[in-house]
């Protein structure tokens, strides 16, 4: 039973969730008990289980520290089984836990798979397997403390406890001044629900919407937490905030929750989804919850961060700005200045821009996206700005930023629209790249209309997804010049050029939009000196009648 088996791995781990060798009960099994009593007392109250309690969220979040708790031991007896050279253990509790940390970070998962699935386990390697295990306990719901020591009786064998991870982490390169790591663990949710929706589950992946499990309020190691769920997220008033940005997105989608109702709808297969196929719903729900929730939740620190550094409260501002930038990194891309070696960690705006920064010829000699550098440029002026109390000059930094987030979806909408222009029309088959033109379409598409309703239109048609319509109508190219016209000739933003979108496959940014510019140049110098002689013929007019 898991029980017994929990009192097995005690005997192997000292300072294990509070207890040691010596105890009565391994922590596991007294933590277990305390959620059992703690799901009863929910169970109790006079409202349990009715329209509008909180039941359901309670018990959910119960179920998913039970969950973790039974995965305590099964890494312990894992870390036994391979300190002690059983393979055939190794191999059975491997099986257990590795498909498990899929949804932790996908670049461990597959050199977990590859290490202890693939083959047999080598022991010379157990150095380098306990270190990718180490790096997943947080997103498997426990602590360093919670496996302990190991400290093997028979063998004499020790292996000291892992170290928890510092207070403030960086994220690629960036130092906030406050610890957003919980904060930063949202999108650990997006990649929950893509793990789950990617067996069809969609009811799992909605109790993930709903109610949450990776993004805590209180901290890792308490029994009874709170999550940040992605739904509050895209219902949240805060986002008003957000000046002007939610204010385009509301506008055009003449619905407040906007991205809410884009979640469900494509969740349950319905409305303007209903004839979507699983694959495209799937990319419709991961695109929304990436680009748009948790994009506009990040946007909305950002206001608030101004707002605190106007009232003058400036550790609060530096605090909101940096959950700007986890709603814009993340915790999947890591430490390390440019993000993550491996571009299928992450899941939100930086992760995008890494992704196509090299189909359009701007990527770096690393392969990462040079719009990220000014985006972590702009996260460190800014930080450095609020902190010195410059609020007007942070709040142009702010604007810069929001700019330098418009050139991955600008990207990422020009590299959809050519992988979907021979595709056929959308519910005729089962083309998952139109889910996802649809979902990132959408992210700029307010932003589009907001400066020019033609251009608004077109990319409309072409891009969203309609029954009986097929992708990409008018061409790639068409696509592309309706993106570069309403954002680089009629938008007020001068902060980005068509060289920071670059170009793809023929369709040059530049050069169409160096045309428009000149042929405004042109009109502009014609209407001034159209004006100043007509100025001239009135003034000599003027002259003579006063001169009669």
């Amino acid at each position: 039973s898991f029980y017994s088996l929990a009192e097995k791995s005690n005997l192997y781990f000292s300072l294990s969730s509070g207890s040691d060798i010596s105890s009565a009960h391994a922590g596991v099994n007294n933590n277990v008990r305390a959620l059992f009593q703690e799901a009863y007392k929910y169970y109790s109250f006079s409202d349990a289980c009715t329209v509008g309690s909180q039941t359901a969220a309670q018990l959910h979040g119960v179920v998913q520290r039970f969950i973790a708790q039974t995965q305590v031991f099964l890494v312990q007896m894992l870390i036994h089984s391979m300190a002690t050279k059983d393979l055939n253990r190794t191999k059975m509790y491997a099986t257990s836990i590795v498909p498990q940390i899929v949804r932790c970070k996908p670049s461990v998962y597959r050199s977990l798979k590859a290490s202890l699935l693939d083959k047999d386990y080598d022991p010379q390697k157990f150095v380098s397997i306990l270190e990718d295990l180490q790096q997943i306990y947080s997103c498997l719901g426990f602590t360093c403390e919670d496996i302990g020591t190991y400290n093997n009786l028979q063998t004499g064998l020790v292996l000291g406890q892992c170290t928890n991870r510092q207070k403030v982490l960086s994220i690629v390169g960036y130092a906030p001044e406050t610890d957003i790591y919980e904060l930063s663990k949202i999108d650990l949710d997006i990649l929950e629900i893509k793990c789950y929706l990617s067996l069809n589950l969609f009811n799992s992946a909605m109790q993930i919407y709903q109610y949450g499990h990776n993004s805590h309020f209180s901290g890792p190691g308490d029994l009874i937490v709170q999550y940040r769920t992605l739904q509050s997220m895209a219902t949240s008033t805060e986002r008003s905030i957000a000046k002007p940005y939610y204010e385009m997105f509301e506008s055009y989608n003449k619905d407040p929750d906007y991205a809410d109702a884009a979640v469900m709808d494509a969740m349950w297969g319905r409305s303007r989804f209903a004839d979507a196929s699983y694959s495209q719903r799937t990319q419709i729900i991961l695109g929304t919850l990436s680009y748009q929730v948790v994009y506009m939740d990040a946007l909305s620190q950002c206001s608030t961060a101004m707002m605190k550094c106007e009232l003058g409260d400036l550790n609060s501002a530096a605090h909101y700005w940096d959950g700007c930038a986890a709603g814009l990194v993340g915790s999947l891309e890591g430490q390390q200045l440019g993000g993550s070696k491996s571009v299928n960690d992450g899941v939100l705006l930086y992760t995008l821009a890494n992704v196509v920064a090299e189909p359009m010829g701007r990527a770096n000699q690393d392969y990462y996206a040079i719009i990220n550098s000014k985006i972590v440029d702009a996260l460190w002026s800014g930080k450095g700005l609020l902190l010195a109390g410059k609020c007007s000059t942070a709040e142009h930094i702010a604007d810069e930023m929001f700019q330098y987030t418009l050139v991955p979806l600008m990207q990422a909408v020009m590299v959809n629209a050519h992988l979907i222009q021979s595709a056929e029309a959308p519910y005729a088959n089962t083309n998952a790249n139109l889910g996802d033109a649809e979902s990132i379409t959408r992210a700029i598409l307010p932003v589009v209309c907001k400066f020019s309703e033609d251009d608004c239109k077109t990319l409309a048609i072409n891009m969203l997804m309609e029954d009986g319509k097929k992708p990409v109508l008018n061409g790639t190219i068409a696509v592309a010049n309706a993106l570069k016209y309403a954002i680089f000739v009629q938008s007020p933003y001068k902060d980005i050029s068509c060289q920071d979108v670059g170009g793809l496959n023929g369709v040059e940014t530049c050069e169409y939009v160096n045309a428009l510019q000149r042929q405004s140049s042109m009109s502009n110098s014609f209407v001034n000196k159209r004006n100043w002689f007509r100025g001239l013929v009135w003034a000599v007019a003027l002259a003579a009648a006063i001169a009669v």
